[in-house]
């Protein structure tokens, strides 16, 4: 882990490779700040991912102004080549941020092997191929998921008439949809074949 003493001494050349750097950007209305987030690659060339508002840092020196004048609860440095850091982002940051970030990766062409655990079978999988499922509000206008699920748990509990993640426990085997309980669409059990 990164401590601040450490970035204290190194904010003013940034020379980060391989790490992604969260901080506290911008809000907006209803929204003091949101989190948003950098990349240094391996060669330390900066890119930014998400810079939102009036803090977002859209380049390298922007990012370096901000981390000059921030405390230690304003920012964390994740150095993708240390042992556990994929595994602290994966359970330091919020599912619908991780999912964004990695999105980005997978975009941009970037191999850094971003996985989590998913929250159903238990197995650490490529975050890129996983859902966020369980949506609720944090407060003004934001929405945060209560579980990351990976692409195989997903499908296995999806409801192949009404589209809704149910679980597994609620799909009938032989038909694939939901059985009517409280979870799904609650008209769904009575409107599929049987």
């Amino acid at each position: 882990m990164i401590t601040a003493s450490k970035i204290k001494k190194n904010r003013s050349g940034i020379r980060h490779r391989n790490a992604i750097v969260q901080y506290k950007g911008g809000g907006y209305d209803g929204c003091i700040h949101e989190w948003n987030y950098a990349y240094f690659d391996g060669d330390g060339e900066f890119h930014s991912i998400v810079a939102t508002g009036y803090r977002g840092c859209h380049t390298k020196a922007e990012l370096r102004e901000f981390l000059a004048g921030s405390g230690p609860a304003d920012f964390d440095v994740y150095r993708l080549n240390r042992p556990g850091e994929i595994e602290r982002f994966g359970r330091e940051t919020p599912i619908s941020h991780l999912l964004t970030v990695a999105t980005w990766f997978h975009d941009e062409g970037f191999d850094v092997g971003l996985t989590v655990v998913c929250d159903v079978c238990g197995k650490a999988v490529p975050v890129v191929d996983c859902q966020g499922e369980g949506s609720h509000g944090v407060g003004g206008i934001a929405m945060q998921f209560d579980k990351i699920i990976c692409a195989e748990c997903e499908s296995q509990g999806r409801c192949a008439y009404c589209g809704e993640y149910v679980g597994a426990d609620h799909i009938n085997a032989q038909t694939g949809y939901c059985t009517g309980s409280d979870y799904g669409q609650r008209w769904c059990h009575k409107r599929h074949p049987t």
